[in-house]
């Protein structure tokens, strides 16, 4: 803290600490923005300065709109540091114990975007390695922001891990990285992000004991407990189950394919859901439509027929149009001509002849002559 009284920036407050650094919340003296300055703990140890050289060099030439960008960095000297991003929406950990477990559409929302950002990275040649709720961020928005790179490792490179030493969080580690940090692969970040999925879902990660190396012994020797949760579909379980296979070679084989399972399957059930929906709706649209044609078909009064408007194409029986509705009615209330009743075909004949064969006069007569003609069969 001393080195940043010296620096540009103001200190306003702690984010985080970890084993390796710890996370500031400042401000730019100048600019007024605000920013997130990591520092290095244990400066005085150069395979952690290593480490956090490495970190710092790896997040300045990715660029993604899932990761956390950097700024500027101070790699020598006595407290190395580099600037981040800052992000106001938090953690996916503080949400988790502010709501509990997640619905679970924004569940697999949160879970397609740190797969999104997850691709990119395996595409540039690296391992994240240390996914968790802790390292899943919120924008202003709700997007996702994936950080801390500290365990990230490039494919194919050297590592800077001492024999024996233990890095990542138990209850997200698959077992082949627990084992041998050597052997990690692409499949090894589906197991965690599996794990994160499972979290959202349950609240609580597959694997949870009393101590580190107890909850390690569960990830080692216990097969993940079924994801088991009213109105779960169990293709969705079912995937996620896949991706915390023991063995690598069990799970899908890129956080590409387990998004794609994930959304096939989870899509499928929703999408048979608004299908039956709509047939029914319609179903109950032609039934109305139905009824209500057999309800309102043949009622108006003779009297106000001359009164259509010019033009109208007069179909009774079919009772199209708020002004025949009225006529019609009022028709069947004069004379008791009902569409139900018996008389009511002979009516409907002489209408559809006389409308084919044309009378005289004009079209206002012919309707009318039309109407006094079925009266008279009718009474």
């Amino acid at each position: 803290e001393s080195s940043l009284r010296e620096s540009p920036y103001e200190l306003l407050g702690e984010l985080g600490r970890g084993g390796m650094g710890v996370v500031f919340e400042v401000r730019h003296k100048s600019t007024g923005h605000r920013y997130a300055l990591k520092q290095l703990l244990l400066a005085d140890t150069p395979e952690l300065r290593a480490r956090f050289a490495r970190e710092a060099q790896l997040l300045a030439r990715l660029e993604h709109p899932g990761l956390i960008r950097v700024h500027s960095a101070e790699l020598e000297g006595p407290t190395p540091h580099f600037v981040l991003e800052f992000v106001s929406g938090g953690s996916l950990m503080e949400r988790l114990q502010r709501e509990g477990p997640l619905p679970l559409p924004e569940a697999l929302r949160i879970t397609r975007e740190v797969g999104a950002a997850l691709s990119y990275l395996h595409q540039e040649g690296v391992l994240h390695r240390d996914l968790k709720p802790q390292n899943v961020l919120f924008g202003s928005e709700g997007e996702v922001r994936l950080a801390d790179f500290g365990l990230a490792r490039e494919l194919g490179s050297l590592t800077l891990t001492q024999a024996g030493e233990l890095l990542g969080t138990p209850a997200f580690m698959p077992p082949e990285q627990a084992v041998d940090g050597h052997s990690a692969d692409a499949r090894s970040d589906v197991y965690a992000l599996g794990a994160l999925l499972y979290t959202m879902l349950s609240g609580a990660p597959p694997f949870q004991a009393t101590s580190p190396l107890a909850t390690l012994d569960q990830v080692l020797n216990l097969p993940a407990p079924a994801l088991e949760l009213p109105g779960l579909p169990p293709s969705v379980a079912q995937t996620c189950a896949a991706a915390l296979a023991k063995d690598p070679a069990e799970r899908p084989a890129s956080v590409a394919a387990f998004l794609e399972a994930l959304e096939s399957r989870s899509s499928r059930k929703a999408a048979r859901q608004p299908a039956v929906l709509a047939g029914l709706s319609l179903l109950g649209l032609c039934c109305w439509g139905g009824a209500w044609l057999w309800i309102n078909a043949g009622r108006a009064t003779p009297d106000s027929v001359s009164q259509a408007p010019p033009g109208q194409v007069w179909k009774p029986w079919r009772g199209e149009g708020a002004w025949e509705r009225g006529q019609l009615r009022a028709l069947g209330k004069r004379y008791r001509v009902l569409a139900q009743s018996q008389r009511d075909a002979p009516l409907r004949e002489l209408l559809l002849a006389g409308s084919q064969t044309g009378l005289e006069g004009s079209p206002r007569e012919q309707r009318a002559a039309l109407w006094q003609g079925a009266l008279h069969t009718t009474s």
